[in-house]
């Protein structure tokens, strides 16, 4: 990310933010939140979203059930996006 504290800021819309960012305890870590945008925003701020919302809560949910197994804390950036690219193929397979 670039010396902008902002720069995630405009990524997505009001229920992206309040559904799977806000609401969710594994987005207080700052590199899987960071994974997460740029996850569901590959192509920028301007750039159109990855998954639709069913996708996203279904990516949201198998997050969640595999964060009793991982430490979040412990992430560096690549290995978080990697993390959640892990976690979309196994949501995709539910």
């Amino acid at each position: 990310a670039s010396g902008n504290s902002f720069e995630f800021a405009s990524y997505g819309d009001v229920d992206f933010w309040r559904s799977h960012v806000f609401r969710q305890k594994f987005t207080e870590t700052k590199e899987v939140l960071i994974a997460l945008i740029k996850f569901q925003y590959p192509q920028g701020s301007n750039g159109q979203r990855r998954l639709d919302n069913s996708q996203i809560r279904e990516l949201v949910k198998q997050i969640k059930r595999s964060m009793a197994n991982v430490l979040p804390e412990l992430f560096e950036e690549e290995t978080a996006q990697e993390f959640l690219e892990s976690q979309w193929k196994k949501a995709q397979k539910k």
